[in-house]
């Protein structure tokens, strides 16, 4: 083969290396079109994630905002809270009782007395264990008086002998306070109370009716009485208390009927009589409750 001339090797030159430039530059233009689709991609995704984030702070506070607008202005609204996402009182105790002394001071009458009217005083002091237990002394003085219906018998000669009322009562009490709440006071206050029974047993000085005729006395030894009762406590402080009883006695007692003339017996009689007193006062709690 003849030698190609000169400038044909030149060419071939030249061509050759057109050839790799411009292979060189496809790669490189296919590599970095690569490139910049994964970069923007991450931008992409980035942006992604901040628009998420911003749409659940804006769903977050319009929560927040609607929960605001829903909440309760009248005790009767409460109802309306959603179970385990607002929460509408969670507190302790206003009055404890435990290991404190209480003092209870009441007017008493008794409700349920055909022939007297029984007015008088109410004293009691107890301590509490705990919230649920406590003992409690009790002395109550009243005042008895003749009924209208008493005093007409009498005059119409019927005899009232047989009659029982409490003239004074002391014994002691077991105190159970099983139901501890809350009052609303007109959508103003709210005022705690508890809700006790007691289990008593004490002795009653009796009172026993007059006779229509004025030959005859009567009268009865005291008696052992046995007391059923119930009440609420209303807490006004963390030291004093509005409270109210309510306390039916069953009084055994013994009445003999006498003659005055000779004192002998004109009838006697034994079984239980039934009195029925409502007690109405303020209790005091002390020491100071240093422990809620």
């Amino acid at each position: 083969m003849e030698d190609l001339p000169g400038w044909v090797n030149t060419m071939k030159h030249i061509i050759f290396v057109i050839l790799l430039c411009f292979a060189s530059t496809t790669f490189a233009q296919s590599g970095g079109d690569s490139s910049i689709d994964d970069i923007e991609g991450l931008f992409k995704e980035e942006e992604a994630q901040d628009e998420r984030r911003d749409d659940r702070e804006a769903q977050r506070a319009s929560e927040r905002r609607r929960k605001k607008e829903e909440a309760p202005d009248e005790i009767e609204d409460l109802k309306k809270l959603e179970t385990f996402s607002d929460i509408a009182v969670i507190q302790k105790r206003y009055l404890p009782k435990t290991k404190r002394f209480e003092f209870f001071i009441a007017g008493a009458t008794n409700l349920n007395d055909a022939f007297f009217v029984g007015n008088g005083l109410n004293a009691r002091l107890g301590y509490s264990f705990t919230e649920k237990w406590s003992v409690e002394g009790m002395f109550s003085y009243i005042q008895n008086d003749n009924r209208d219906v008493t005093s007409e018998l009498l005059e119409r000669g019927v005899t009232t002998d047989g009659s029982v009322s409490t003239d004074s009562y002391m014994g002691l009490d077991l105190k159970w306070t099983p139901i501890y709440g809350k009052y609303s006071y007109f959508n103003e206050k709210i005022i705690p109370f508890d809700l006790y029974f007691t289990l008593g047993f004490g002795q009653t000085d009796p009172r026993v009716g007059s006779s229509s005729a004025g030959t005859r006395f009567a009268e009865a030894d005291s008696s052992y009485t046995i007391k059923l009762g119930t009440g609420q406590i209303f807490a006004l402080t963390k030291w004093m208390a509005f409270r109210w009883d309510m306390s039916f006695h069953m009084i055994h007692a013994d009445t003999t009927v006498r003659l005055r003339a000779d004192n002998s017996i004109v009838s006697q009689d034994s079984g239980f009589n039934n009195n029925l007193f409502l007690s109405v006062g303020l209790s005091f709690f002390f020491p100071e409750a240093n422990y809620r």
